[in-house]
């Protein structure tokens, strides 16, 4: 009461929440300067008010603290349906991300960013803000053939994503075209005639990325 230092004094902390938070230790006898120190963790967000007990009786000051929540991948992941889909350039896979924190809990408001390894992976959007259910979605689309590798960061966090795969898209040959520059040229070994070939699929879609060799039914050329 006449606020002298009181040294080897029992004193424990407890928490408005109970056992949502973590106290170490559960007591502990004040020092030489009449302080005795608490560690507090908790999995859970929110601001509990820890209120310390000395020699049986409460203080009546309190102290409130803001735990904040953090995401925490082993319980967050990205899943994809379908698994495949052709690298038409239109066709979606889409990707749904779902965020939690360590205590298990569903975030909500958080900003989500994907980004793939390959620049022929169009993502959209590229980032958005988890709703209420701790989602966010996405769609990507290809003309790349192959299994895109995506980062998925939920507040610079790196989340796992299911696996999935765009398959190769068949050329078809009656859709594809070759057209020349010019169709008379004169056989002087320096005049040059351009030929363009149009890779197409059977639906007409343009297939980038192909190996395209042209060879002249005379040998000679």
């Amino acid at each position: 009461d006449n606020g002298q230092l009181v040294p080897s004094a029992q004193v424990s902390l407890a928490s408005s929440r109970g056992a949502m938070d973590t106290i170490t230790p559960q007591f502990v006898y004040s020092d030489y300067s009449g302080q005795a120190e608490f560690l507090v963790t908790s999995i859970h967000a929110g601001t509990p008010s820890f209120t310390p007990t000395v020699e049986g009786k409460m203080v009546t000051n309190r102290a409130a603290v803001t735990f904040v929540s953090a995401v925490y991948p082993p319980y967050s992941a990205g899943s994809a349906v379908p698994l495949t889909a052709p690298a038409n350039g239109r066709a979606e896979i889409m990707v749904r991300v779902l965020v939690k924190d360590v205590g298990g809990v569903q975030m909500t408001g958080r900003l989500v960013t994907v980004t793939s390894n390959r620049d022929l992976d169009r993502i959209s959007p590229s980032s958005a803000v988890l709703d209420r259910d701790g989602v966010a979605g996405f769609s990507i689309a290809s003309t790349e053939a192959g299994k895109p590798q995506l980062d998925i960061r939920a507040d610079g966090v790196q989340i796992w994503h299911q696996e999935f795969e765009f398959t190769k898209v068949p050329v078809s040959l009656d859709a594809s075209r070759v057209v020349a520059s010019h169709t008379r040229a004169v056989a002087d070994g320096t005049s040059a005639v351009t030929y363009t070939v149009s890779v197409r699929a059977q639906d007409n879609s343009a297939l980038p990325g192909r190996e395209v060799r042209m060879t002249s039914d005379r040998a000679a050329d």
